[in-house]
């Protein structure tokens, strides 16, 4: 599956807000829960992320746009 493919698959499939586990799911295991825990630790991670009753929540649109940058990034 190409990459903008998946992405929007991604944009119809995702809640509006979700959680970490939830994600991992959709992506079919392509990160887990930690990998991105460690990548919002070091300031790497997803800038739409909230924190709801003690859980990490991403915004669909934020998420979206910060896995387009990580997939499409050169480096």
């Amino acid at each position: 599956m190409e990459n903008l493919q998946l992405l929007d698959q991604l944009a119809q499939e995702l809640p509006i807000c979700f959680t970490r586990k939830n994600v991992c799911s959709h992506l079919g295991g392509l990160m887990a829960p930690g990998t991105l825990a460690n990548l919002d630790s070091k300031g790497l991670g997803c800038s739409g992320r909230k924190l709801i009753g003690g859980k990490v929540v991403y915004s669909k649109a934020e998420f979206l746009k910060w896995l387009e940058s990580r997939m499409f990034n050169k480096n």
